[in-house]
Parts: C-alpha cells; structure tokens; sequence
C-alpha cells in the first residue's frame, strides 16, 4: 500500500476524488446512482444509432448482432459474475482485515486461474462456434448462422479485458471505492457509439462489434492506473490454486450454477424469437433494455454499495445491526424503484417514441416495444430486491439458496415462455410475462427463505408491511396524476406528433407525477423521504471541495 505522504505529492488531485472512499451506504449508492445515470443515457443513445442504422435496412442483421452476444455474455457470467458477485468479495474482505498484501496476493490467485479456465473454454468456443449457434438461435437461416458465427469469434476476444476489468472493479469496491468501477461502463458505450457513427457505412454490422472490443479495452483502461495507485501487484503463484482461491472457487461454484441458470433463461428468447417474425427478437431486447435501467441505477447500485457493508457486518457477528442494514437497503430500492416503475407503465409509448422513435423507427415496432416494456413492468420491482436480497445471501456465504432458487424460477420461465409461444399463441409477449412471473417468484422465494435462516425478524416484517402499505398508496395517486396529465396533454394541448410536443408531454407528466409522489410521502409520513432529502442537501450544501476530502477522504 501507499502511504499518504506518496499520495499527497504524487497523485493529482483530480485523481484522488476518483480514488475517495465512500464509506456509507447512501454515499456509495448516489455515487454508482450518478455514473451509472451517465451510462445510461449513453446506452439508450446507442440503441437508437444502433436501431435507427440497422432497423429497416437490416432487421436480420440485427437480430442476429443481438443474438452473438449470447456465447461471450454466457462465457463471462459462469467466470466472472459468478466469482465476484458471491466469492470473491468476501473472501478478499476477510483477507483484506488480517493482511493487506495476502488479500492481493488472493486476487492475483483468482485472477491467474479463471484466465486459464478462460484460455480453455474460450478456445473451445472459438471452435465450435457454429453448431453452438445453430444449438442456441435454430429459427435462423444458413446466411444469419454464419453471419452469428463470425460476430461471436469477434466479441470473444472482448472477454479477455472484461476478466481484468471486472476483477480490478472488484478489488475496488471491496474497498469501498465505487466510482472509478461506475465510470468504466460509459467509456464502454462511448467506445460503441463511436463504432457506430464511425464505421457504420464501411463495416455494416461488424461496427458496432468493432465498438465493443474497444469498449472492453477502455473498460479495463480507465481502471488499471487506480490499483496501481492502491498499492496491487499482480505476483503470479506459485500454486494458483491455493487454500485462499480454493475458497473462492468453491463459493462460486453454486453461484456459477445459478448464473448458468440465468444464462439459460436469457438465451431462451434467442431460441423462441428465432422462429417468430424478423425483428421481434431485437424488438424484446430494445424493451429489455429499457427495463433494465431502474434495475442497474437502484437495484444493483444498491447491492453493490451494501454488500461490503453486509460481508463486513456477518463477519463481525453483529446480527442486528445486519438486519438493520437489509430492512433499509430494501426499503430505499422500493421507495426509488416502485416511482420508476409506475412511470415506465403509463409513460411507456411516449417514452419508446422518445428514445427510439427516428424516422427509420415504424409505429408498429413502437407499439410492440411499449407492450412488451409494460409486460416486463412487475419483473423491475422483483429483480432490484434480488439484487439485494441475494448479496445478503452471499455475506452469508450461502450460494446454494440461490442457486436453487433461481433453478425452480428458470423452471417457471420455460413452462410459460413454451406454453405461450406454442400453445396461447401470445407470440414474443409470453417471453416478457414469463420472465415478469418467474422474478416474482424469485424475489419472494429469497425473502422468505431469509426470513426463517435470521432469526427474530418480527419487528422488520411490521415496518415492512407499514411501509409497503403507504407506497402503494403513493405510487397510485403518482400513477394516476402521470396518466391524467398525459392523457389530458395529449387530447387538448400538445401536437404529439412533433418530438417538441412529446417531450414537454413527457416531461410535464413526469414531474407532476414526481410531486405529488412527494407530497405523498411527506404525508404518509415515510421516513425514507426524509433520509434521502437530508443527504442530498447535505452533499450540494458543501461548497468546498477540500473540505469534502478531509472529511471523507481515506486511503489508507
């Protein structure tokens, strides 16, 4: 490690804000909430390139660049998700409070071996490409088989960075530095936008896929420099598989199961939209995108933010203060994720229009797109309390719970996506039902199953049906003011079919829905509205930046 007399004369000071340590909860959550608000944007500006470029002209094309990112998303779940998001950050913390230089000496361990397991099966890929794909997407013609097969030989040299990158994001948020990790993800989409404006006219599709092996190298990029500052030196072992790794190998294994599992799930549209008309497949994945947003910016910043705190509290034994921390993480993912939600539902055409709506955009692919956004609409509140009820799970060190749940959830999806292709004849719009009732499943399976394995959580599940009970009240009257504005908009004042009258419908909508949620929660008196207020007129009260760091500052 550094000392700070290095720090302070050899880093500038603009780099060490990047480096700062959040130490609460709430800070390292508004901190992941910013950047990953910046990607975004930055994502949803992409899609519409990508769609407004390719959509018309190539709606084949398209459909198959969506599906070649299902062997290298598959290849970088079961290595590195799995690792960090259950392994590898407890066992580095249990590392990191007896010996600094043994927790990295760990990462470096864990890293040489999923390299190697990388080296093997990325090679085996690599290969076999083509009966994989035809395995994975078999509605797809020879041409776009062929044409899969050599965009996923592409983006598999992408995972090679990803592995690095992801693991320095890990060490980093083990130690509770948040935003240099956030920022990685905008240098990947720039990297594609750039692909996209860039080359599209000369490459076609191979643009964007050229965007993303870049992508994948700034993503690694813009976080490397930080561990080098921190002190990391990746020493080879002598013996990678070491107690230390064996540990985290062996907490990965269920975890990389339950990944696998969800792997499954996400290439079972690839295999049903395959067969069901041309540009359905990127149609659902344009919606999937859109539901994901209020996941990533509340559920997975949040479980990110909490889970050193939970791995940090269950290895200290303070059982009620671990409990304290889970009934607020779920309390605050609701009470930001729930107001997202309802505007996602009555807004959601208005918002396709808005995002996607070029002129190389039909109407017909709007109104798709804005079902299925609706269909997916109960599957945002679900997976953002996965997200932290999972990650509570895992400062358990208890990855079979998952696992095993997110197996019977799996189970639930295929019934229902087959039955409604098959037998209902609800074409791509059961592939979105099915994964709404499967996320259900899977978030009250979890919270169920915590409740029994930590004891004496009866005062918790009081607060917890009090304040669900005065959300959903909130949420109506937000709801319902967002759809009479809209409606009431449309009808009598704006021309909405020009972008200017849309947006001011949109954004009239939203932010009369947005007070009075407040006003609704002032009323109801939810604390959490207090909580977040108070913070964030304390963070812009601070006008010095200085002073911001020698309060909060920690590089030790």
């Amino acid at each position: 490690m550094i000392n700070s007399k290095f720090f302070s004369n050899e880093i500038p000071f603009s780099f060490r804000y990047l480096l700062k340590r959040q130490k609460s909860t709430t800070t390292a959550a508004f901190v992941l909430l910013i950047a990953y608000i910046l990607s975004m944007g930055l994502g949803l500006l992409r899609d519409r390139l990508l769609y407004a470029k390719f959509y018309s002209c190539c709606t084949l094309k398209l459909d198959v660049y969506n599906a070649a990112f299902r062997i290298p998303d598959l290849l970088f779940s079961l290595l590195v998700t799995g690792a960090l998001s259950a392994a590898f950050i407890p066992v580095f913390w249990e590392y990191w409070i007896k010996n600094k230089l043994e927790a990295y000496r760990l990462a470096s361990s864990v890293i040489a071996s999923l390299w190697i397991l990388f080296l093997v099966i990325g090679s085996l890929m690599f290969i076999f490409v083509y009966p994989v794909c035809k395995l994975i997407a078999p509605g797809f013609s020879p041409e776009q088989l062929l044409l899969m097969g050599k965009l996923t030989r592409i983006m598999l040299f992408a995972q090679a960075f990803f592995i690095l990158s992801n693991f320095a994001s890990g060490i980093l948020q083990a130690q509770k530095r948040f935003l240099l990790p956030a920022i990685a993800p905008i240098a990947y989409n720039l990297s594609i936008i750039s692909g996209i404006i860039l080359f599209a006219d000369k490459l076609g599709i191979f643009a964007p896929v050229l965007g993303v092996i870049l992508g994948a190298f700034f993503h690694f990029l813009v976080q490397f420099p930080s561990l080098l500052f921190l002190g990391f030196k990746f020493v080879l072992p002598k013996n990678i598989f070491n107690p230390g790794s064996k540990k985290v190998l062996k907490l990965m294994a269920p975890r990389t199961l339950a990944l696998g599992l969800g792997e499954i799930e996400s290439t079972l549209p690839v295999f049903l939209a395959s067969s069901l008309l041309p540009g359905n497949l990127s149609l659902f994945y344009l919606s999937q995108h859109l539901y994901v947003i209020p996941v990533r910016l509340f559920g997975i910043t949040l479980g990110q933010a909490v889970f050193p705190h939970f791995s940090q509290l269950w290895a200290e034994n303070q059982l009620p203060s671990f409990k304290r921390k889970l009934v607020i993480a779920l309390h605050q993912v609701f009470y930001l994720t729930s107001f997202v939600t309802v505007i996602m539902l009555v807004l959601r055409v208005p918002l396709v229009r808005l995002l996607f709506g070029s002129k190389q955009f039909p109407w017909v692919a709007t109104i798709i797109t804005g079902r299925l956004l609706a269909f997916l609409s109960p599957a945002i509140l679900a997976q953002a309390g996965v997200q932290i009820l999972a990650r509570a799970f895992y400062s358990l060190q208890d990855t079979k719970t998952t696992f095993f749940v997110a197996l019977f959830s799996l189970l639930i999806n295929i019934i229902i996506s087959f039955s409604g292709v098959y037998l209902l004849n609800w074409g791509i719009y059961s592939l979105a039902i099915a994964i709404s009732l499967a996320s259900l499943f899977q978030f009250l399976s979890l919270f169920f199953i915590l409740l029994i394995r930590v004891n004496h959580f009866n005062q918790e599940i009081k607060i917890n049906l009090s304040f669900f009970s005065k959300l959903i009240i909130a949420n109506f009257f937000a709801g319902f003011t967002a759809w009479l504005l809209m409606r009431s908009l449309d009808k009598w004042v704006f021309d909405t079919s020009r972008v200017t009258g849309l947006l001011l419908l949109s954004l009239i909508s939203f932010f009369g829905a947005l007070i009075v949620y407040i006003f609704s929660s002032r009323l109801l008196k939810i604390f959490l509205f207090d909580d977040i207020f108070k913070f964030l007129s304390g963070f812009f009260k601070t006008n010095s930046k200085v002073k911001i760091f020698k309060q909060s500052f920690d590089i030790s």
